[in-house]
């Protein structure tokens, strides 16, 4: 599942850890009763969104009809989903140690992905994007280069999503939408690409500017980030990124695939496309950890593009999120179980 917004809850945490200098305790003590935390109105926020989506899906719909409808699920389908999502998610944690390899030569793809599963199952369970924290203190080396990376990845993804759902609404043959998708994926990738140059423009900016100083700070911190970007393209793990991106939502739209066959529901696989794609650009929206009620109203607004009714969309977005849900998090459990013991 798309967390596009997770890199913007990185610099907050980080900054949180301020207040552990010898002179912050005491300001953020006088602070604390007057005051209430960002991350606690996001938090909040977030429970508004998802019971708000939920309700949004379901405060029209007996609850009878959506059950008549999972109860026809057939349970090979239902493991051939599991696999799938076992290996998009494994692809794309392969994905993520490639970026990490071309930023930091020293780690192997394959010591990034147990972070990646735990990350990942720690992101359903926990708010504010704990799992893109986790991950930054699992994998040694600049929290900064690393963060270049977590980056990268969610670039891609969005750009990767855009894509595969433009050409799924395509085939389907709906008007508008694959000339917005389009334009937004093109947009999307200019910007990956930018961030993959700027790299080279940070040292003359700082030099020329006249407000080199205020510059000098920001490439200071930004030009690690930029220099895993510009890392990835140089020594040919973007393009291996990209196809590794590609595959992997590939796969995810065979989750939707797989279920929505064992549903009954009849979609063809540019419904399922379509439907994986609407609701991960949901998963975009702020919510509860697990994209509790936005991934559902997503998928369920795709499958009806795709010629569902809304209790059979319902009823696949809630057996997809169970999938997806499940399989991330006892994936990222077992490997962080397996880590303590091996301790």
């Amino acid at each position: 599942m798309l967390l596009a917004w997770a890199p913007c809850q990185v610099p907050y945490m980080l900054h949180k850890a301020t207040m552990f200098s010898p002179s912050g305790p005491r300001e953020a003590g006088r602070k604390s009763f007057l005051s209430v935390s960002p991350l606690h109105v996001r938090l909040v926020a977030g429970l508004v969104i998802s019971a708000g989506s939920l309700w949004l899906l379901l405060c029209g719909l007996p609850v009878a009809d959506w059950l008549a409808v999972l109860a026809r699920l057939h349970p090979a389908w239902v493991l051939a989903a599991v696999l799938a999502a076992v290996a998009a998610v494994l692809v794309r944690g392969w994905r993520w140690g490639c970026l990490v390899h071309a930023a930091v030569p020293r780690i192997e793809p394959a010591t990034c992905l147990g972070p990646y599963l735990a990350g990942s199952a720690v992101n359903n369970v926990l708010p504010a994007r704990a799992g893109d924290v986790w991950r930054l203190i699992a994998v040694p080396g600049d929290p900064r280069r690393i963060l270049g990376t977590l980056a990268l990845e969610r670039g891609l993804d969005v750009a990767g999503v855009l894509t595969l759902g433009a050409l799924g609404v395509m085939v389907l043959g709906l008007s508008w939408w694959p000339i917005a998708m389009s334009v937004a994926s093109i947009a999307v990738s200019g910007l990956i690409v930018t961030l993959c140059m700027a790299h080279r423009w940070a040292t003359p900016m700082r030099r020329r500017s006249r407000q080199a100083d205020r510059i000098g700070v920001v490439c200071g911190v930004a030009a690690p980030a930029l220099a895993a970007m510009r890392d990835a393209r140089r020594k040919g793990q973007l393009n291996n990124a990209i196809a590794l991106t590609c595959l992997a939502w590939l796969i995810e739209a065979a989750v939707f695939a797989s279920l929505a066959a064992g549903l009954g529901l009849g979609l063809d696989p540019a419904g399922a496309v379509v439907t994986c794609a609407a609701a991960t650009l949901a998963t975009m929206i702020p919510a509860a950890p697990g994209h509790v009620g936005t991934f559902h109203l997503g998928a369920a607004a795709g499958a009806d593009l795709a010629g569902a009714t809304l209790a059979q969309g319902t009823a696949l977005a809630l057996v997809a999120h169970a999938v997806l849900w499940v399989a991330t998090t006892v994936l990222g459990l077992g490997w962080l179980v397996r880590s303590a013991a091996r301790r």
